[in-house]
């Protein structure tokens, strides 16, 4: 079975070369095994009733068990794809998954990220979390940044490679900008591209990492116990504390909309909404005229 781990493991890295989801997807299939004790093709859907049982009675999310079915499901996949011999799946998607909850989103408030940010005394880890907050970056996104996607020249902005492959531009509002300015021009001249570098004692530098991040974020909650969100999960903490920037910046810049929306080439003109110009992910929001959709443009200033 470990051969079967291996080629797994191989194909996972050939398809999401740039992501982690190999790590985790090992992970979570190390764990079910290991709980069940059989091989692969002896694995039927009752089992995974119980395997449900069990991480529910240790009180694991749905969202977590989700993915940890998810990724059973994709093994059984590559398994049918390199076994001339189809194998069933013991993952039935209408029996096993387990219903999503959608709580609404915890808020921080002013008072609670001022407390926060008055123990972050190290620009670097001041543009990190700043950037987390007022452009909802996540955790890895952060640390993955190069110098060669931050464009300060007018607008300033980054160039954002997501899951998926995807590729997005974020504007930088005041506040983000002032945190990575400030960072950048006291960074440590080195030959890595990495925009927040770590270093240790005489150790050369080194791009920070997921586990850099959440090791501050642990120091963190070791010194604000009254404030609930600092928890070790820097995920987590951004999840929690990112909101819409409260400046008018950026509101006429031009975004590049989804796909789903409509093109710029057949958008009308509409009126900006100057209260609230973009949202966290950095696209930004016009309140719609006549024949205006969804009010989400993707070219220039709009009259």
């Amino acid at each position: 079975m470990q051969t079967k781990f291996t080629q797994f493991s191989n194909w996972l890295t050939c398809q999401y070369p740039h992501s982690s989801a190999r790590k985790h997807t090992i992970s979570d299939l190390a764990l079910f095994f290991s709980w069940a004790e059989k091989p692969p093709s002896a694995i039927s859907s009752n089992d995974v009733d119980s395997y449900i049982q069990h991480c529910l009675s240790k009180r694991l999310s749905p969202l977590t068990v989700n993915r940890r079915l998810s990724s059973l499901r994709l093994f059984y996949y590559f398994l049918s794809v390199i076994n001339e011999e189809p194998v069933e799946c013991p993952v039935i998607s209408k029996r096993h998954f387990l219903r999503k909850p959608h709580p609404l989103p915890h808020d921080a408030s002013e008072e609670q990220i001022k407390l926060l940010f008055s123990f972050i005394h190290e620009k670097r880890d001041k543009g990190m979390f700043t950037l987390m907050l007022e452009c909802g970056l996540r955790v890895g996104e952060v640390c993955n940044l190069s110098l060669d996607v931050v464009l300060l020249d007018e607008p300033p902005r980054l160039k954002i490679h997501g899951k998926g492959g995807r590729q997005r531009m974020v504007y930088l509002p005041p506040p983000a900008y002032s945190a990575l300015n400030d960072w950048l021009t006291s960074r440590p001249v080195t030959k890595d591209r990495a925009v927040f570098i770590s270093q240790r004692g005489n150790a050369s530098p080194s791009p920070a990492s997921n586990l850099f991040c959440k090791s501050i974020v642990k120091k963190l909650a070791s010194r604000l116990t009254a404030i609930s969100f600092v928890t070790p999960s820097a995920g987590a903490w951004r999840r929690r504390t990112c909101r819409l920037p409260r400046s008018k910046a950026c509101s006429d810049i031009a975004v590049r909309a989804p796909r789903r929306y409509m093109p710029a080439s057949r958008t009308p003109p509409c009126k900006p909404n100057t209260t609230e110009p973009f949202n966290a992910r950095g696209r930004i929001y016009h309140e719609p005229s006549a024949g205006c959709q969804l009010g989400w443009v993707s070219s220039g200033t709009c009259a």
